[in-house]
């Protein structure tokens, strides 16, 4: 790329943020002669449920493999919108434990769920292989439970965010948003098997080794009280 045509593209981005700015002006000064004093965080949900857990739900792919879903969501019967994260790096850490907490007590079902061949999930390891109709079958399964209110949106990074591009495509009437943070748009080319032109052995080699433990493919990461 050439440095005129990256000067044109950081000019672009400049007036876009500009323009973003001046909407959230337009909107404070609007709520401001309106009266309007509440605070964002009054519009957010309150944690005002007790959280039930169900452990192990078996759900079923169409080729006959299950996967393993923990879900956490409000104790009272109810119906629930439901986020989705789907992780080969263990369902039970306290990381996915304690954010799945955190949105059941705020009134939603949140379903982490082991991928195919990962921990409590059946089937065999190979990344990315199957994600796309594993996704989709999983976003079918959690919009047609009976604590769904058959919304449900994706949530997670890395290749948590990763398996919400390969499933938000397939079409799945349940889907109404992904999150896909800190993830590779493209996994065979870019960010994961090649990075510029080298070939990545390292994180093609850890990724489909199902030697491999979550422990290695992910760090600890220290565990943060939801409440």
């Amino acid at each position: 790329m050439s440095f005129r045509s990256t000067s044109r593209t950081a000019s672009r981005i400049d007036l876009t943020c500009h323009i973003l700015l001046l909407g959230l002006l337009a909107f404070v000064s609007t709520s401001i002669l309106s009266g309007e004093s509440r605070s964002w965080a009054d519009h957010l949900s309150q944690p005002d449920h007790e959280v039930a857990t169900r452990i192990d739900l078996r759900v079923p792919m169409r080729d006959g493999v299950e996967l393993s879903a923990d879900v956490y969501l409000p104790a009272k019967e109810g119906k629930w919108p439901v986020i989705l994260e789907r992780t080969p790096y263990d369902n039970s850490r306290n990381f996915y434990v304690n954010r799945a907490r955190y949105f059941a007590r705020r009134g939603y079902a949140y379903v982490v769920q082991d991928c195919r061949g990962r921990n409590d999930s059946d089937g065999k390891w190979y990344a990315w292989y199957a994600e796309i109709d594993d996704g989709r079958d999983t976003l079918d399964w959690c919009g047609t439970q009976p604590w769904s209110d058959g919304n449900v949106g994706m949530n997670g990074m890395s290749y948590m965010g990763l398996v919400q591009w390969m499933a938000a495509p397939t079409g799945s009437p349940y889907l109404r948003t992904i999150i896909p943070q800190m993830a590779p748009a493209d996994y065979d080319l870019f960010g994961m098997n090649y990075r510029g032109a080298p070939f990545s052995c390292t994180s093609t080699k850890i990724y489909h080794d199902e030697r491999y433990p979550s422990h290695v493919l992910l760090p600890v990461i220290p565990s943060v009280s939801p409440e």
